[in-house]
């Protein structure tokens, strides 16, 4: 139904822009850790809202999972108003968007592929239509005026290819287990993250990332 569609894309450009906009107002340790509460948030919203409930075993294994995130990504936190209330907005925005693909399909009998081809046009649109005057109040500049070099363009043209496969593989991931399994297994990309800083650009890794 258009109605939920449109609800839907409302909720992922909530959860888009909330999570841009945290990331420039916060400090990088902070967005992590805002980032960790998703996965109780997941929680909360499925038994709030459709009484599921998380076992005993599954609850210690999500609070492995967090600590050791935890350890490993959070180094110095600093808080403020605005950064801490658009943190919050982005959390909830993409668990329940997370909650939105599962119901979605399953509601539906939909597979992820059909439901990101209803979906993203939708969201693209939106997005090209709000992003650029959203991008000058928090900036101050038009994208007409930013110089666009080979380099840049190659950039740009790499993370929307990167974002494509991304959000296929999210919502299989979700339509084949759920947005709490989801958001569990994301946290594996954090091994790549230092596995690659390692190896691309020397980054040290630390005891607390091994731990």
């Amino acid at each position: 139904p258009r109605a939920k569609l449109l609800a839907f894309v409302g909720v992922a450009m909530t959860s888009i822009v909330s999570l841009n906009l945290s990331l420039m107002l916060n400090h990088v340790g902070f967005y992590q850790l805002a980032k960790l509460l998703q996965i109780p948030t997941v929680c909360l919203l499925e038994m709030v809202f459709f009484g599921r409930k998380v076992s005993a075993k599954m609850a210690q294994a999500i609070a492995v999972v967090m600590f050791g995130v935890g350890v490993a990504t959070v180094q110095e936190t600093s808080m403020n108003f605005w950064g801490t209330v658009v943190a919050l907005i982005g959390v909830l925005a993409t668990s329940a968007q997370q909650i939105l693909v599962s119901k979605l399909q399953s509601e539906y009998a939909i597979s992820s592929n059909d439901l990101l081809g209803r979906t993203a046009p939708l969201m693209a649109a939106a997005m090209l239509t709000i992003g650029p005057f959203l991008d000058q109040l928090l900036t101050g500049s038009f994208i007409t005026e930013y110089y666009w070099s080979t380099e840049s363009a190659t950039f740009l043209i790499a993370s929307c290819l990167l974002a494509i496969w991304v959000n296929i593989s999210q919502y299989m991931c979700i339509g084949t287990f759920s947005a709490l399994s989801f958001q569990v297994i994301g946290h594996v990309k954090t091994v790549f993250i230092f596995f690659f800083g390692w190896l691309i650009f020397s980054i040290p890794i630390t005891i607390n990332n091994v731990l």
